[in-house]
């Protein structure tokens, strides 16, 4: 397991399908290759929710190499990847700021000294209710992977790259690395997580649960089963993600993900034009916002 790299592989920026998947040579990652809308250029992106790399001193690089293709690029940075700042600015010389807090655990640590006391209840709690079980064969379960996390969706209003389409939920679940956990109620599916494990690193990718899995609070099992799978497999570091909206303090997300994790580290967000006059021009229009980029999208974000 821990020489697997689902955000950074091939695979995983096809499954997205927000555009054409391009490889970054040097840095070796993946990214998204973006028409703009009503017209006939395009623009890069890293693949949502994280651009990963192998190499951050090489991307740069790759960067200069795709600067006659696209007029800009934009990117949240792994916040466990392996750059100082300097590395970063010299990729993103136009756009680098702290983006969000990403909650970590630190999984050479037993479960017991980093979890909080109110999760390790209710984990305990859910796990007297619920079954959970790493998944050997997960596209099997692609049609009630669909299903939950359609629910999910209508739930929370979700919009943007987060409101993936069916197929590209169904191709997610085949992304070598991508570690699948079920939890049952009985024999029925009560919950579905993916985590994205790179190397000897983990991030949670996304989450499902049904409406009596949600009420029973099953992700508190879940999480505890799937960090406990990953300790044993060998993964020593795993990103729980931020709380949602731009400023990560969304109440209770915010505090689940708190309640798991011994640190935190930061998501970088970066942003480069290549094209000035292209740019100035797709952004004449929009209101300036001094923290969206690239500008000329502001108007698709509801």
């Amino acid at each position: 397991m821990t020489g697997s790299a689902a955000y950074r592989h091939e695979a995983y920026a096809r499954a997205l399908q927000q555009g054409d998947a391009a490889c970054f040579a040097n840095a070796g990652g993946w990214w998204i290759k973006r028409r703009i809308p009503g017209t006939s250029l395009f623009d890069g992106a890293g693949p949502y929710p994280l651009l990963v790399c192998v190499d951050w001193s090489g991307l740069a690089a790759d960067l200069a190499g795709v600067a006659d293709d696209i007029v800009s690029f934009a990117a949240v940075v792994d916040p466990l990847g392996d750059f100082d700042e300097a590395m970063l600015r010299r990729a993103f010389p136009d756009v680098l700021f702290p983006y969000k807090q990403h909650y970590t655990v630190d999984l050479t640590r037993p479960l017991e000294q980093t979890v909080s006391k109110h999760h390790k209840y209710y984990a305990r709690r859910a796990l007297r209710d619920f079954r959970v079980e790493h998944c050997e064969d997960p596209v099997r379960y692609r049609d009630t992977w669909v299903a939950l996390y359609s629910e999910l969706v209508g739930r929370h209003e979700i919009t943007g790259p987060a409101a993936f389409s069916p197929g590209s939920l169904a191709a997610q679940l085949a992304v070598p690395g991508m570690q699948v956990f079920l939890a049952y109620d009985g024999d029925e599916i009560a919950g579905i997580q993916l985590w994205a494990v790179q190397g000897s690193a983990v991030h949670h990718h996304l989450s499902a649960y049904s409406t009596r899995g949600y009420a029973m609070r099953v992700s508190y099992a879940m999480v505890w089963k799937a960090m406990e799978n990953l300790q044993a497999a060998g993964v020593q570091l795993a990103s729980l993600g931020a709380g949602a909206g731009i400023n990560s303090n969304s109440g209770g997300l915010t505090e689940f993900k708190a309640g798991w994790s011994d640190g935190q580290r930061t998501a970088w967000f970066g942003g480069r034009v290549f094209d000035r006059e292209r740019y100035r021009q797709l952004s004449a229009e929009v209101p300036p916002d001094p923290s969206f980029f690239p500008l000329y999208r502001a108007a698709q974000v509801s």
